[in-house]
């Protein structure tokens, strides 16, 4: 229904909470989300929420051995079944990084 949230494929809203334990990715937004690029979380990678707040970043989440606090618009759940969930976001040298999964576009 148009105007409704979305969990999948859209920033998490406040009905759309993950919750402690659940797999998360990067939105599409997440280079303007505050320092969320500073993160562990590359595009691609599946982090897990270790713990909530209810902050102005309010999702603490493991990846790699380490850990990083995100707002809730850097953060979507994490496709169902999928490892490596695909974000959308066009990676950069300055994003890349070895691993992390990338689909080729038309150009290539």
């Amino acid at each position: 229904e148009a105007g409704s949230p979305k969990v999948l494929g859209s920033p998490l809203v406040a009905k759309a909470s993950p919750g402690v334990g659940a797999s998360v990715v990067l939105s599409d937004d997440f280079m303007s989300q505050g320092d969320a690029h500073k993160g562990p979380l590359k595009p691609g990678d599946v982090g897990k929420v270790i713990e909530e707040d209810g902050s102005s970043q309010p999702f603490k989440v493991a990846f790699g051995g380490e850990h990083w606090w995100y707002t809730r618009g850097a953060l979507r759940v994490a496709d169902a079944g999928s490892p490596k969930a695909s974000t959308g976001v066009v990676v950069t040298s300055a994003l890349a990084r070895e691993g992390v999964r990338v689909k080729r576009g038309p150009n290539w």
